[in-house]
């Protein structure tokens, strides 16, 4: 017998033991249409956490999930009385399913607060490490922490030591666009430069921290609920939980991505899975084949230059209007190049576009029935 191997799985089951002894964590989750195989997945991940006694209530909201998905969640249910389901009738968007899950949890008296996407697998010591680095950084103020996701590009450069700027772009950047980038841009497709995406990174595993994040992996103390508030439920459909998350780092609030909490993306969101058509094209232009994608276009953008504009108050600064009347002026003569070739759908994805800066300028959020000018 290795006696050193036995004193490592002693120490490990004594520290699982005192964090689960220490720590009581409410999962919240939304779900939506025809996710069941996805969703059955993620619950999988949760009860094979190493510190899964720490796990008192798993809360789901039905964002209007198709019959299949309410079906497993009653089996769920069967076998496990933790779980507890919100039912909505129609999809409100994400904002909404996370502003009542939460909500309710807080309700129910939970300690820590952990959100995961209905597509969005745990390892196995997902929530053990998360509950270390809580110990590790040893702040007694309020914090928040970030699992890292196995497909989000800025949050893995972060984790390699990239600064914040690096990672998610410079102040006043439009749309993740900035005219200081142009010369470097230009060198990387001219010089065929391999993109971050192909390159293997080396993570470092000390906390890192950020200036917001997506629900997915977002995990925070239930009490820090009454200082920030619950997810804006006129943000549709997309960005809003950069807007929720922003606001703990405006109220002193600091966020920490942690690397050696690794969550699982078993569907890649679809801006995502998008590739150029050239290396000298932009992805926000949609392509022949994509008419579908048009609502997906006009939330992103909008709600993108609403927290531009209004929660991190670029508006005020000169640079970002330079920046972003660079980018639509690029964005447009790509759509007329693309429709001289015969592609409609660029020129109409720019027009779109430029609604869709408009309205976010405005301020006006909530859903939107008609995407014609």
């Amino acid at each position: 017998m290795n006696i050193s191997n036995v004193s490592v799985s002693e120490d490990t089951e004594n520290q699982v033991n005192k964090l689960q002894r220490k720590f009581c964590v409410t999962v919240v989750i939304v779900t939506y249409g025809d996710r069941a195989h996805l969703l059955a997945d993620v619950i999988q991940g949760i009860k094979e956490q190493t510190v899964g006694d720490t796990i008192k209530n798993i809360i789901v909201y039905n964002n209007g999930a198709n019959k299949k998905t309410v079906s497993l969640l009653r089996e769920i249910y069967l076998n496990d009385k933790r779980l507890y389901v919100i039912e909505g009738r129609n999809n409100k968007g994400s904002a909404v399913g996370y502003a009542m899950a939460i909500n309710e949890a807080v309700k129910r008296n939970a300690e820590y607060i952990w959100c995961l996407d209905d597509d969005n697998r745990p390892n196995p010591d997902a929530l053990e490490q998360l509950l270390i680095a809580i110990e590790s950084i040893n702040k007694k103020e309020p914090m928040a922490l970030l699992s890292l996701r196995n497909d989000r590009e800025q949050y893995i450069k972060r984790a390699c030591g990239a600064s914040i700027d690096e990672a998610f772009g410079r102040p006043c950047s439009a749309l993740g666009f900035s005219v200081n980038d142009i010369p470097r841009k230009i060198f990387d497709r001219l010089s065929n430069k391999v993109t971050e995406a192909d390159i293997n990174y080396k993570i470092f595993m000390e906390p890192q921290l950020i200036p917001y994040g997506p629900y997915g992996g977002f995990f925070f103390k239930a009490e820090v609920i009454s200082i920030v508030g619950l997810p804006r439920e006129d943000f549709y459909l997309y960005g809003d939980d950069h807007e929720f998350t922003a606001r703990f780092t405006a109220n002193d609030i600091p966020i920490y991505l942690v690397p050696k909490s690794r969550v699982n993306d078993v569907e890649r969101s679809w801006h995502i899975d998008r590739t150029r058509s050239s290396r000298w094209g932009s992805n926000r232009l949609l392509q022949h084949g994509e008419e579908e994608k048009i609502y997906r276009l006009f939330y992103t953008i909008r709600n993108r230059i609403f927290f531009e504009t209004h929660c991190l108050n670029w508006r005020k600064k000169p640079q970002y209007y330079v920046n972003l009347v660079a980018y639509l002026i690029l964005l447009f003569f790509q759509a007329i190049f693309l429709r001289l070739k015969g592609d409609y759908l660029p020129w109409r994805s720019y027009k779109v576009i430029l609604m869709a800066v408009r309205e976010g300028f405005r301020g006006h959020l909530g859903k939107v029935s008609d995407f014609s000018e």
